[in-house]
């Protein structure tokens, strides 16, 4: 266990193997400030530590440090560039920063490497989709589904689906969703979303319940106007979306807020 490790962690400081695995197990736990700690402890102790530099290149981008991640996903990939983690972990990164192209080249090198890996088809099926294909992301979606569950392929799978208008499908991804990761509002966002084409009633309860559990989040905010947007109430809609800009002004849910802001004024 966790707490084992770092018990012989306590006595045994210089068990480099130990504090790796440590890392890895934090960095699957998605506890990424505790992962990036152990992981840059190797780091410093071994400068050319593969693990070391993916679980850190991965723990940068969860901590929101996307200069990091790239920094040590480019120092890894130049010492090995047949690693398909250090791959996938580039993919995130280029379409952090909007270069599509990058992402599928580099999501389509790591299936290469690796063809069954569950995670690199389910980044593949990412990087196409957002080259506008979400049919063909949805047959990479299937097949990492298949290898194994993942809250996070749902998630992007259920986005195709809203993309594509499947707004059931959608439904039944974003429930998994929403009862797999219940600290995170992505499942209830999509969830409000499909409600919104095809139970109304049901999306207004949705929406409200956005608001009382996640108060101060912008995604939730964003997805409240757009559904009542949708249910044709533009005030509550305005009011969301100016929410969602105050609680994040320079995220990506607040430039969406202020574009849907400008198509309501502009229809008055």
């Amino acid at each position: 266990t966790r707490e084992r490790a770092r018990a012989w962690l306590a006595e045994h400081p210089d068990d480099l193997d130990a504090r790796i695995t440590l890392a890895g197990s934090l960095a699957r736990l998605k506890d990424w400030g505790s992962a990036y700690a152990e992981a840059r402890a190797v780091l410093r102790a071994r400068p050319d530590d593969l693990l070391a530099l993916e679980i850190l290149a991965v723990s940068a981008y969860g901590k929101q440090d996307v200069a990091a991640a790239r920094e040590y996903c480019e120092r890894g990939l130049a010492l090995d560039s047949s690693r398909p983690r250090l791959w996938q972990i580039k993919s995130v990164i280029e379409a952090f920063h909007g270069d599509h192209e990058g992402a599928l080249l580099a999501s389509r090198r790591a299936l290469e490497l690796e063809p069954n890996d569950p995670e690199a088809l389910a980044n593949y099926g990412l990087a196409i989709s957002m080259q506008g294909d979400d049919e063909g992301a949805l047959r990479y979606y299937d097949q990492a589904l298949a290898i194994e569950d993942s809250a996070d392929t749902r998630f992007n799978r259920a986005v195709s689906y809203m993309r594509l208008e499947r707004f059931r499908e959608c439904l039944a991804d974003a429930e998994v969703v929403r009862r797999e990761l219940p600290g995170e509002s992505s499942g209830y966002c999509l969830r409000a979303s499909a409600l919104a084409n095809l139970d109304p009633p049901a999306a207004l309860e949705a929406v409200a319940q956005l608001e009382a559990d996640f108060p101060a989040d912008a995604r939730a905010a964003h997805t409240r106007g757009e559904v009542y947007r949708r249910l044709g109430t533009p005030d509550q809609a305005r009011e969301a979306y100016r929410l969602c800009i105050e609680l994040d002004p320079e995220g990506v849910y607040a430039r969406l807020a202020r574009k849907a802001l400008r198509k309501l004024e502009s229809r008055r």
